[in-house]
C-alpha cells in the first residue's frame, strides 16, 4: 500500500504517517521506436561499437527510470513519497542523537534528488550524493558507539539501489536479445549476451562509471571536491556536447540541493 504525506504537515501527522512507500514498476516498456531501431540497425552492435552500444543502452535505461520516478510524483504536486525511508532505515532514529521527525525529516531531505536526470551520469551522480548526504547523518547525529550499526544500514541501503539498476540493466538487455533472436540478428543476440554477462560479473561499463562516481563522495568529506568530480566526469565522458549542458545544470541543482540539506540540518535539534 502507499502512503503520501504532504511536504508540510504538522508533527503529529507527521508522527504516524512519515514513512511513506512507493511501489517501483513491475516491468519495463519497450517502445516499438526501440523495437524498429533494432529491426532497422540503427541500435545494433553491427552498426556501432561494443562501447557505444553498451553506453546509449545505460543512456536509455537512465532516462527511462527517470520518466517512472517522475510518472509516480507528477500526478500529486507537494507530496513527499519514500517508501527508502520505511524500508531500510527502520529503527534508524534510535541509533542518533534526534527526535524521530527530525530523523526523519533529514532522511527525506538525503533520498530527494533533483527532477529530470538526463541520463546514466546524472542519475549516479543522484546517487552519489544521496550517499554523501546519508554519510553526513550518521558522522553528525549518530553517536560513535552507534555509527557502525547506523553505517551498516546507509550500505545496505546503496548495495539495494546499485542491485536494482542493475536489475533494470539485465532486463532491458534480455529484452534486447529477445528481440534480436526474433529478427535473426545473431550478431547483435551475441554483443547483448556478452553485455549480460559482464552485468553478472559486475564488470560492465555502467557499473564501473557508477562505482567512480560513487567513490568521489565517499574518498572527501569535502563538498567542492564532489562537485568538481562531477564536473571532471562531464568533462570527460563521451555524450553529446548538446547533453553536456544539461549534465552540468544538473550539478547545479545538486549543489542547490545539498544547500538546502545543509539549510535543514542546521535547524534540527540535537
Amino acid at each position: 500500500m502507499t502512503t503520501i504525506v504532504p511536504a508540510m504537515q504538522d508533527s503529529v501527522a507527521a508522527r504516524s504517517d512519515y514513512y511513506t512507500r512507493k511501489k517501483s514498476p513491475d516491468s519495463i516498456a519497450i517502445t516499438s521506436e526501440g523495437v524498429e531501431n533494432v529491426r532497422s540497425g540503427k541500435n545494433t552492435a553491427v552498426t556501432k561499437s561494443e562501447e557505444e552500444q553498451a553506453t546509449d543502452l545505460q543512456n536509455m535505461l537512465a532516462q527511462r527510470r527517470a520518466v517512472l520516478e517522475q510518472q509516480a510524483t507528477a500526478s500529486v504536486p507537494g507530496i513527499v513519497m519514500h517508501s527508502d525511508i520505511a524500508d531500510n532505515f527502520d529503527g534508524f532514529s534510535a541509533l542518533s542523537s534526534l527526535s524521530f521527525f527530525d530523523m526523519g525529516t533529514l532522511l527525506c531531505e538525503a533520498l530527494n534528488a533533483p527532477e529530470n536526470s538526463v541520463n546514466s551520469s546524472t542519475t549516479d551522480m543522484d546517487l552519489a550524493m544521496k550517499q554523501a548526504k546519508l554519510n553526513y547523518i550518521v558522522s553528525r547525529y549518530v553517536p560513535q558507539e552507534n555509527q557502525a550499526k547506523a553505517q551498516s544500514m546507509v550500505t545496505d541501503w546503496l548495495s539495494k539501489q546499485t542491485t536494482g539498476q542493475d536489475d533494470v540493466m539485465k532486463t532491458m538487455t534480455k529484452a534486447f536479445i529477445d528481440i534480436a533472436k526474433q529478427t535473426g540478428d545473431m550478431a547483435s543476440m551475441k554483443q547483448y549476451e556478452n553485455q549480460l554477462s559482464l552485468l553478472d560479473a559486475g564488470k560492465h561499463e555502467s557499473q564501473i562509471q557508477r562505482a567512480g562516481t560513487l567513490a568521489i563522495t565517499t574518498q572527501t568529506a569535502n563538498p567542492a571536491a564532489w562537485f568538481a568530480g562531477f564536473t571532471s566526469k562531464v568533462n570527460e565522458n563521451t555524450a553529446p556536447a548538446s547533453v553536456k549542458p544539461l549534465e552540468k545544470a544538473h550539478i547545479d541543482a545538486l549543489k542547490s540541493h545539498w544547500e538546502h540539506f545543509l539549510a535543514r540540518a542546521g535547524n534540527v535539534n540535537r
